[in-house]
């Protein structure tokens, strides 16, 4: 029914005022976009908010925020009232037609009427309240399985990243292997080429005759100069006159470091009369290495690096490289380094281990990062440092 237009504007500021006042949960879904409305924008808007209140249960929510006796303009809270109440007459008296009660009327409310719609009211706002507690319960059933559910996908996201982190570590470390594997097979695949080059279009047979005459001389001639270094390692020594006896000595890790701690090499590099004895390759291809360059590029590097190391501290160095594709026995590098290379029959680790059986008794730190190379040094009394904690002492 149309109602006049000051009755509908009235209706329609009091509503507003009711949206303003209410969370937006406590609304109708249809209603909540007109929450912040200015009384002005709403007028637009009035039709759709006149028929909102066809819904009872919206109602007894109009009506009890009424009893609470809000600020709102008495006719407009009035108007609002009997739009949301709907008692007998209520479109009449909106309308301005109802009949005029007299005076005794209005002094004697029928009061079981009264009764009757509060008690109405009472059972709307109960089962209101009941269906808002319902949803809530609902709601909070709802967000607890969500709860565990992302939690056993949790769980299990966690579980993966641990098998991946196990898959990422095995191939960083076959990778590694593979790497140096391939190192290998290059050197060796170009000392074959430069064998072949140098072979030209001669006679083959007699330049291989050749060839291993002059290795057998060099491998004389190695280990004649690997005599003279025993020699003045003797010289050297003989002022002690005995070599003690017993097993060799392993230094302890100073007290609040880390055993694999830049730190803890350079507190083993002031022991008196300790030598440092370096697995070559290793050392230049590990992590923060040399392995960037040629394989002659790394050694001269590594020597000099060494060389450094070794005047500073004043100690004395050894270095061994796989001699597979160079003259193997030692070299003279600029002291205090002394510089050797495997025989074509044997591997460093092995030529390694050989210096390391014969030098003194005294202290030895070994550096490599070769587990099996660490165990063998260790069984010799050997001190053990990684690559990459030699390589950090030297930055």
């Amino acid at each position: 029914m149309e109602l006049p237009a000051a009755s509908a504007g009235s209706i329609t500021r009091a509503l507003g005022a009711y949206l303003r006042a209410k969370p937006a949960s406590e609304l109708p879904s249809r209603l909540r976009r007109y929450q912040h409305f200015r009384s002005k924008a709403l007028s637009a808007h009035r039709d759709e908010l006149l028929a909102a209140l066809d819904d009872e249960g919206l109602r007894a929510r109009v009506v009890e925020w009424l009893d609470t006796k809000p600020t709102l303009p008495k006719e407009e809270a009035a108007l609002l009232r009997l739009a949301a109440e709907r008692s007998d007459g209520w479109i009449e008296q909106l309308s301005g037609q109802a009949p005029k009660r007299s005076t005794r009327a209005k002094a004697a409310p029928d009061h079981k009427a009264m009764l009757e719609r509060e008690r109405e009211r009472a059972k709307k706002a109960r089962e209101e309240t009941k269906r808002i507690r319902d949803d809530a319960q609902r709601s909070e059933r709802d967000l607890r399985s969500e709860i565990a559910r992302l939690k056993a996908d949790l769980v299990a996201e966690k579980a993966k990243a641990r098998a991946l982190d196990k898959e990422v570590s095995a191939a960083i470390s076959g990778g590694k292997q593979l790497r140096a594997q391939v190192e290998r097979d290059r050197r060796k695949s170009r000392a074959e080429i430069a064998k072949i080059q140098q072979a030209g279009d001669g006679d083959k047979r007699e330049l291989k005759v050749v060839k291993r005459e002059l290795q057998q001389k060099e491998r004389q001639l190695a280990k004649l100069e690997e005599r003279i270094d025993q020699l003045t390692v003797a010289k050297k020594t003989s002022v002690r006159k005995q070599t003690p006896k017993g097993p060799r000595r392993r230094l302890p890790v100073p007290k609040g470091r880390l055993e694999d701690a830049s730190e803890t090499l350079e507190a083993w590099l002031r022991t008196a009369k300790v030598h440092l004895l370096i697995d070559g390759y290793n050392a230049t291809m590990a992590e923060g290495g040399f392995g960037n360059l040629e394989l002659a590029d790394q050694r001269d590097r590594l020597i000099a690096e060494v060389g450094k190391l070794a005047r500073k501290r004043g100690i004395e160095a050894s270095i061994v490289f796989d001699g597979s594709d160079v003259v193997a026995g030692p070299r003279r590098g600029r002291k205090p380094v002394a510089v050797h290379y495997s025989s074509p029959d044997e591997i460093a680790d092995d030529r390694l281990i050989a210096l390391l059986e014969k030098m003194p008794k005294d202290p030895v730190v070994v550096v490599t990062s070769d587990r099996e190379l660490q165990n063998r040094a260790k069984k010799l009394g050997a001190t053990v440092a990684t690559s990459r904690q030699f390589l950090s002492l030297l930055r």
